[in-house]
């Protein structure tokens, strides 16, 4: 060991690896939040067009199943919790409830982790909803 040689280096460089290895983890979790949310904007929005194209399509029940397994599939870090599905005059609401996994506390959890997504789709077919110029007319 040289005479009059510090470990000054050696600690600093201990604080700013740790820095770095946070910074790199919260960016990647920040990147795979990002992602899940845009597939499940995606997934979402495909097959509920899919759904409301399809006018002998799968029955409420049997859809809400297969999108929340779709959804299980597509997304990497959030996990769906459920899935609802209602139908209006011409909008279908949609509902996906998802949380994300941490390592909170319980009572931190509840207010950190449990999101809902919500998207509507207009089923707008003018075959079906066009305004009848004879009646007009007379």
């Amino acid at each position: 060991m040289k005479k009059g040689a510090s470990g000054y280096f050696t600690v600093e460089a201990v604080f700013v690896v740790t820095i770095c290895i946070w910074v790199i983890v919260g960016l990647c979790f920040g990147g795979l939040y990002i992602h899940d949310r845009a597939v499940l904007s995606s997934v979402t929005n495909e097959m509920a067009a899919e759904w409301i194209a399809d006018d002998d399509g799968p029955k409420k029940k049997d859809w809400v199943t297969a999108a929340a397994a779709q959804l299980d599939r597509s997304l990497l870090f959030l996990r769906v919790k459920n899935v609802e599905a209602q139908k209006l005059l011409t909008v279908w609401n949609i509902r996906v409830r998802f949380e994300l996994p941490t390592a909170l506390p319980a009572y931190l959890k509840k207010i950190w982790t449990e999101k809902v997504y919500e998207t509507a789709r207009e089923d707008v077919n003018p075959a079906l909803y066009k305004w009848d110029v004879d009646l007009i007319e007379e």
